[in-house]
């Protein structure tokens, strides 16, 4: 019996975001593709649970999960199957930190632009690899920066970007060229070309 019942909450829980992540994809630039939507449901029912975010630290207490170490393990990972898993864990976590945690990241000197590095960078990767689902990260690669607002309003957290975080993706972009940085910065209504003008 306590089986079914949780069997349904998380039911709700998951046509609860679907619901909201559809309503509040309407109010973007751009549409999300239904694919990109069922992934989110899926990433915040799951984060629900706190065994499935959070980490012990050395203490034995828990933790929000350094971002910097999944990366570290994603390129260590002598299997392709293994470092797909973590970049996908990797991009997972900072959408989620990201949208929901951000002024505990703050305090310590961390902005919003190091989440999208992270998050973007490892689902670019998934998206240029020969990985299954290669279409939907893509997407999310590029719409990174929306989609860390969608899930901060959907979640019922809001917090804009403000210039120094946006001008922070700029000069990443001016330094490297980064198609999907370009892409992102363009679904902010910023148009950036290879002279570095900004318009």
């Amino acid at each position: 019996m306590t089986f079914d019942n949780k069997l349904i909450s998380q039911q709700s829980l998951a046509e609860h975001f679907s619901t909201r992540l559809q309503e509040e994809a309407q109010q973007l630039p751009a549409t999300l593709s239904a694919s990109v939507l069922h992934y989110l449901a899926g990433l915040l029912g799951n984060f629900h649970q706190s065994d499935r975010l959070f980490e012990y630290d050395d203490s034995g207490a828990l933790a929000l999960p350094t971002l910097a170490l999944l990366y570290q393990q994603a390129l260590a990972a002598t299997t392709v199957r293994h470092r797909h898993a973590t970049l996908r864990e990797l991009g997972d976590k900072a959408l989620f930190l990201g949208a929901m945690f951000p002024e505990h990241y703050v305090k310590k000197g961390i902005k919003r632009d190091y989440f999208i590095g992270m998050g973007s960078g490892a689902y670019d990767a998934l998206g240029s690899s020969q990985h299954h689902r290669s279409a939907l990260f893509g997407e999310m690669a590029e719409r990174f920066p929306q989609l860390l607002q969608l899930v901060a309003t959907v979640c019922c957290r809001w917090s804009n970007y403000d210039a120094e975080e946006i001008f922070g993706l700029i000069e990443r972009w001016q330094q490297g060229h980064d198609e999907t940085q370009r892409k992102q910065l363009a679904a902010m209504g910023i148009v950036v070309s290879a002279k570095h003008d900004i318009h």
